[in-house]
């Protein structure tokens, strides 16, 4: 029994001895917003207020920086009704688009993720690469966007989190 107890011991602790590390990998869970993600990092929260056609809205925004110009962020606001989904998509991605200097778009695709209304969309300048996406959510606007320097292909980290979105709540 004693060489059992010990045999295991070694095997439980040949994770600690090879350097094997724990996954840095957590869910992050916003009810309040309505979704949850996953992130290697913990996200920074923001808010920003903003205005249009029916009064001011605010933005919550959790940003991720994984180093090497490399960085991630979700950003949702409850616009009330919205009338027109792909009018409010495509004005998003081309807002996203606007706020990088001489950046055009790449690629833009309309569909669906999760069962709501949204835009893909890959876009870059002389120096980075994004890629977005907008959803939209009942009366919520998501978006969602990573940033990698131009030379440097989407990074694995920016897709999981990509992947990772779930709605939860209403």
């Amino acid at each position: 029994m004693k060489r059992i107890v010990v045999a295991l011991a070694l095997v439980l602790g040949a994770g600690t001895l090879t350097g094997a590390a724990p996954d840095p990998w957590k869910r992050y869970a916003y009810p309040s917003d309505g979704f949850s993600f996953e992130s290697p990092v913990e996200p920074q929260r923001s808010t920003s207020q903003h205005e249009n056609k029916r009064g001011p809205y605010e933005i919550h925004q959790y940003s991720m920086d994984f180093g090497d110009n490399q960085a991630a962020s979700i950003g949702v606001a409850d616009l009330g009704p919205i009338d027109n989904p792909q009018t409010v998509l495509e004005a998003s991605r081309d807002g996203a688009v606007r706020s990088l200097p001489d950046a055009v778009v790449k690629s833009s695709s309309l569909g669906t993720y999760a069962g709501r209304r949204a835009i893909d969309f890959e876009a870059e300048n002389p120096t980075f690469h994004v890629r977005g996406r907008y959803i939209i959510a009942n009366s919520r606007l998501m978006g969602v966007t990573g940033i990698t320097p131009k030379a440097t292909p989407m990074s694995p980290t920016i897709t999981r989190i990509f992947k990772s979105v779930r709605f939860i709540g209403k």
